[in-house]
């Protein structure tokens, strides 16, 4: 059973625990959330259809269906927004997480103060400038900021959101090596820590989505304890 609190932006918690549930929409409530919550992945397919949230924290294991096919229902459906909740210290669930398109995760247990941050700096990345700006070339290469869409030779590229920022940051630092720091503060708000892979990931993503566009010869160039490096023509192919 879906419940709703009142006030502005909608948040829809996904997750079976009935207590985390209650107690995060207290929290958010007191935070100025609309919440709303679903106790199985069905329901919160259902619900997220029906209200529209602004953002979806989903829990890898629910009783039905699995995070990961909920994510993938909720995708079919359109652009959704969701951050992902993973057992703590299980890695493959956060890469297959961000391979299939979740915008971050949070390890159980969490901070709900660390939650919400993670929530709004979701939400902060999404959302389009006020004007509507130019779009902007770079070789063969369009960024349209206002749609949230890059394309190739005139081609819209089918990104998620993450994705879009990654290529648009590479794109604006085109030739430069950047480092997997900034890389993590400009996708997910924070720097990178030990271990956590979310950048590498995002990266090897975008990598297979370049390497399937016609006529693209650039790359995108692992540079040892550095970071990355971006070129948009055949340079990519030198090492």
């Amino acid at each position: 059973m879906t419940q709703v609190s009142s006030a502005s932006e909608l948040v829809l918690i996904v997750d079976d625990d009935v207590q985390l549930c209650q107690m995060l929409t207290t929290y958010l409530g007191t935070h100025g959330w609309r919440v709303a919550t679903a106790n199985t992945g069905g329901e919160g397919i259902k619900a997220a259809r029906e209200q529209q949230p602004d953002l979806i924290i989903l829990d890898v294991m629910l009783p039905d269906l699995d995070g990961f096919e909920v994510l993938r229902r909720l995708h079919q459906s359109g652009a959704t927004k969701v951050l992902m909740l993973t057992a703590r210290g299980e890695e493959i669930d956060r890469i297959v997480g961000l391979e299939m398109g979740a915008d971050d995760y949070l390890g159980k247990p969490f901070n709900p103060r660390e939650l919400m941050a993670r929530m709004k700096a979701v939400l902060r990345r999404a959302q389009s400038p006020g004007s509507v700006p130019t779009p902007v070339p770079i070789g063969d290469f369009e960024i349209d900021a206002h749609k949230r869409q890059i394309l190739h030779r005139q081609r819209v590229i089918p990104l998620t959101d993450v994705e879009f920022m990654l290529l648009q940051y590479l794109l604006n630092h085109n030739h430069t090596v950047v480092s997997r720091d900034d890389l993590s503060v400009a996708l997910f708000d924070r720097t990178s820590r030990p271990f956590d892979r979310s950048v590498d990931m995002t990266v090897s993503r975008l990598r297979r989505k370049l390497e399937d566009l016609q006529g693209f010869k650039g790359s995108i160039r692992s540079i040892r304890n550095s970071g990355y490096i971006f070129v948009t023509d055949s340079e990519g192919d030198a090492s």
